[in-house]
């Protein structure tokens, strides 16, 4: 926590007396002295507005309350980005999410003022890269996964009311990394852009700027350095537990230097400065999701190669399985809308996935 300083100032009043100098109207001040403002008990008033949320109920979690008391089996309800009610046995108001909390702690927020590298913290979740983690929903469908991610984070605004309204432009991007797509994959695409295009969407190519060409490995560079932070104890004092794989992951994030750590840093913020124009022209994009279909197996979840560069961009994604492969196994394209249109590329996926179909 950072230290405040408060500086008192002090105020100097110097009662100045002449003869035959006539007395002064209260409330005026003598041509060219300056007149002090009005104090203001709020001189910089919080610009936060809650969001509107669907009433959360959590039930049956240990709360510390932040004054030293410590409640069992309590409740807390939250409604519209903020905590509305603690205690025990809270009802829940109509509509209400309820969470059954046991085991769970539950403790105050505070305002800290410090660096973020990341953008949203994962609770629970042990951390990997501050920069990179992220919290996503898995469903049968665009409206269900909408639905999820509207009830996670309290923002009724993603729920899929509506449908797409006019006609929805999407870029067909293929990305820097097209020459790891296998067959299964270019024929996903291809077919899904034509398919498109014959359902009323309007249809483009979009080519990403020469400098996005080396975003992947600048994500490979900040996963591993952070990588190597968030393990250190498990590196450190259990070396021998982890698997050879890992370790061969950390011994690679100790060689990248804090150098390149920060030139891949500052890519990635120039780059994000750019996503206005890639999407001048489309209201999303259109891209592989992986190389080829999923893998058999349990062992590994595929090659993340399409997704490195959107996740260092911190765009919404949502992936979308449209075809099978000849092992039986799905083949998956994802939606990409721009920073901030959460909104737009859920309705936008749904419509697409529903045009697939």
């Amino acid at each position: 926590m950072s230290q405040k300083i408060v500086a008192l100032g002090l105020v100097l009043l110097l009662a100045g007396c002449a003869e035959n100098t006539p007395p002064r109207s209260a409330g005026a001040a003598p041509s060219g002295e300056r007149v002090a403002e009005p104090w203001k008990a709020d001189p910089f008033p919080s610009t936060y507005h809650a969001y509107p949320g669907i009433p959360t109920l959590v039930t049956n979690v240990t709360i510390y309350d932040g004054e030293g008391g410590r409640i069992e089996g309590g409740s807390v309800l939250f409604a519209d980005g903020k905590v509305q009610a603690v205690g025990r046995n809270l009802p829940a108001p109509a509509g209400a999410t309820v969470i059954d909390g046991t085991g769970k702690w539950v403790t105050p927020g505070v305002i800290d003022v410090h660096s973020h590298l990341g953008v949203y913290p994962s609770p629970g979740v042990k951390a990997l890269s501050d920069t990179l983690d992220t919290v996503g929903t898995l469903a049968r469908s665009v409206p269900d996964a909408a639905y999820l991610a509207a009830a996670v984070s309290g923002r009724r605004q993603l729920i899929i009311e509506q449908p797409w309204s006019g006609k929805l432009r999407i870029g067909i991007c293929r990305t820097y990394e097209w020459k790891h797509a296998l067959p299964e994959t270019v024929a996903a695409l291809e077919s899904a852009a034509g398919k498109l295009g014959a359902a009323g969407a309007q249809v483009s190519e979009i080519k990403l700027p020469p400098t996005y060409a080396n975003l992947v490995q600048a994500q490979c560079d900040i996963m591993f350095f952070e990588e190597v932070q968030s393990l250190a104890h498990e590196r450190l004092a259990h070396a021998e537990l982890l698997s050879k794989n890992l370790r061969a992951l950390l011994d690679t994030g100790l060689a990248i230097t804090h150098e390149r750590y920060d030139a891949a840093q500052m890519l990635a913020r120039n780059c994000r400065r750019t996503l206005g124009d890639v999407f001048a022209d489309c209201d999303v994009l259109l891209a592989p999701s992986a190389p080829g279909a999923a893998p058999a197996g349990l062992n590994m979840t595929g090659d993340p190669v399409f997704n490195r560069m959107w996740t260092l961009l911190r765009t919404p994604c949502v992936t979308l399985p449209v075809a099978t492969a000849k092992n039986g196994l799905p083949v998956g394209l994802q939606v990409i809308g721009a920073f901030g249109s959460d909104v737009e590329t859920l309705a936008g996926a749904h419509w697409i996935h529903q045009a697939l179909k």
